[in-house]
């Protein structure tokens, strides 16, 4: 299923336009469409070889009249996201974004890549002036799992050999 080259221009213009991401960051991967997911990857495989999914990682999905881009995929581009993106340095704003909170944002409605402490973590919404997580239910309750520990570990509240490994 090799890609067209209409949906790349779609997939580098929506890239460029909303996270300010470079086209050089997708030199090196193709852009495959399966029903509404639009899949990027590093080769073609014949459409014999395919499975239930198309190789490499999911991209975007098509809503209505929108492209969603995937956490994980906003996780791939890391530093390159330069525009749309949302800093949280504080530990108690990330709760309260994987709780199912909102803050305060200033950027233009719309999806949005969420950093913490540099690190891009997934992607979120802004609306009305607020920004919302959109992580996969799994990856917040990780994330959540993580902060617990690291403040537990942090505030003498777990012990140093307890087994559980802190992230920093």
């Amino acid at each position: 299923m090799p890609e067209s080259g209409s949906l790349r221009e779609e997939v580098l213009s929506y890239f460029a336009e909303r996270f300010g991401v470079s086209e050089d960051a997708f030199s090196e991967l193709i852009f495959i469409e399966r029903k509404g997911e639009i899949w990027a990857a590093s080769v073609t495989f014949p459409p014999a070889i395919f499975g239930v999914r198309p190789p490499g990682l999911r991209a975007l999905r098509r809503m209505r009249d929108k492209l969603k881009p995937t956490s994980l995929f906003l996780r791939f581009l890391g530093d390159r996201i330069t525009a749309s993106r949302v800093e949280i340095s504080a530990v108690k704003d990330l709760r309260v974004l994987l709780l199912g909170g909102e803050l305060p944002s200033e950027l233009s409605s719309g999806y949005v890549a969420i950093s913490f402490r540099g690190d891009v973590i997934g992607c979120g919404t802004v609306s009305a002036g607020y920004v919302k997580a959109t992580l996969p239910t799994g990856r917040k309750k990780e994330l959540l799992e993580i902060l617990e520990v690291d403040c537990n570990f942090h505030h003498g509240n777990l012990a140093y050999n307890s087994g559980k490994i802190v992230l920093d």
